[in-house]
């Protein structure tokens, strides 16, 4: 089955994940959602030109919303079909678009964002990527839905974080992805050290 994208639809498909009942197609500047339960009744409907997906690994799915990194920073779509530009208050750490006389040392890395990383847990959108001057991911972005805001945290030698008793999420390195392990079990000789991370505001 062949299912042609929507009007203006760019070339290159960056990533697709199914969210509320829907298939999301992304490419690096649009959107679109693949609308039909009958195969041959399937059609593809633009959601969105001039934004997409730019790290397939970016794609997240939480309770009620869909995350992911566009050119401009994160954004989530909720189940009420609405797009939230959540990046816009740190914006300038992708487009380095900062005002006159602010400075800041962090700077996502243009050119390797594609292997951005995210994941969802409870009522953050966790999501890793590469500074400039770093080719593998550096620095961690956390949205909390709760307060509508991000944290930051650089990432140590080594990072873990406890959720939950039964879960130890992991940064690995050696995949440059997220993991995770039995939380009563000791994560073994990739993690020697562990490290609780310290969250910054931004």
């Amino acid at each position: 089955m062949w299912i042609g994208l929507g009007r203006g639809a760019s070339k290159g498909v960056t990533g697709m994940i199914v969210f509320n009942k829907k298939l999301w197609v992304f490419t690096e500047t649009t959107i679109d959602v693949i609308n039909g339960s009958n195969p041959a009744m399937m059609r593809a409907d633009p959601y969105s030109r001039g934004l997409g997906c730019i790290a397939p690994g970016s794609i997240a799915v939480g309770a009620d919303s869909l995350f992911f990194l566009s050119a401009d920073g994160p954004c989530k779509i909720t189940t009420d079909g609405a797009l939230h530009r959540i990046y816009k208050p740190i914006e300038p750490i992708f487009t380095h678009d900062y005002p006159s006389g602010i400075s800041t040392t962090i700077r996502a890395n243009s050119d390797a964002l594609s292997g951005a990383q995210g994941i969802v847990w409870k009522s953050r959108y966790m999501v890793a990527f590469p500074e400039v001057g770093n080719t593998t991911n550096s620095r961690v972005l956390v949205w909390h839905d709760v307060y509508g805001g991000f944290t930051s945290l650089t990432m140590p030698a080594k990072f873990w974080f406890r959720p939950e008793r039964r879960v130890l999420l992991f940064w690995d390195y050696a995949r440059d992805a997220w993991n995770a392990v039995d939380g009563k079990r000791d994560p073994g000789a990739n993690i020697p050290v562990l490290i609780q991370p310290t969250y910054n505001s931004l």
